[in-house]
């Protein structure tokens, strides 16, 4: 997935949706630990990523320090995910998980094909 640039529309953008949506910051917050562990990536790694410490990052995923937009595109670019996806519907990041499990069981699909191809 291509990088998410930072720029002031993007970060106008951001930060409005955030404003107007009805997902609560908890839910949004739950996303990403969620997210992070899936991925088996640490709090450590995140914390570098943001170009913050450990306790800092701490700090967002557990609600005591606010989410920057600039943060949210780290995250997501992070995670291989558009922002958009921490303020999904319900109903919609089902749908989104499940197109990306197919996707992930397509490529281990491909890469058995290949492998055996190349024997």
């Amino acid at each position: 997935m291509q990088s998410l640039k930072m720029n002031k529309y993007t970060q106008q953008y951001i930060t409005t949706y955030m404003t107007k949506t009805t997902i609560s910051t908890a839910v949004i917050l739950r996303r990403i630990r969620a997210m992070r562990t899936e991925k088996e990536i640490k709090q450590e790694t995140m914390a570098d990523y943001l170009n913050m410490s450990r306790n800092s990052y701490q700090k967002i995923e557990s609600g005591r320090t606010t989410l920057t937009a600039d943060q949210i595109i780290v995250i997501a670019n992070t995670f291989g995910v558009k922002p958009s996806v921490f303020w999904q519907e319900e109903d919609e990041l089902n749908a989104f998980q499940y197109l990306q499990a197919q996707i992930t069981d397509l490529h281990r699909k491909m890469d058995y094909i290949i492998e055996h191809l190349n024997q």
